[in-house]
């Protein structure tokens, strides 16, 4: 779930927008977090794997990041 301070959905769609127009398909993305993939994955292949850069509808967007039972996703301890 998108939420606590600094945390907007919306936002985050805009962002993934932005990072989808100007950046080469071919920069490698060393991602903050893991999600599943070895970071220096190219651009190209987490647009193709990273459900997040799939949605092209901003409420549909918002709708998923903010679905029920996304608490806790990144607590690895």
């Amino acid at each position: 779930m998108c939420k606590g301070p600094g945390a907007n959905a919306c936002d985050m769609y805009y962002s993934l927008q932005k990072v989808k127009e100007i950046v080469s398909p071919n920069v490698r993305i060393y991602a903050g977090h893991s999600y599943g993939k070895q970071p220096g994955e190219i651009l190209s292949e987490v647009m193709d794997h990273n459900i997040y850069f799939q949605i092209e509808d901003i409420n549909k967007f918002i709708e998923f990041r903010n679905r029920k039972g996304q608490d806790n996703l990144f607590k690895f301890i």
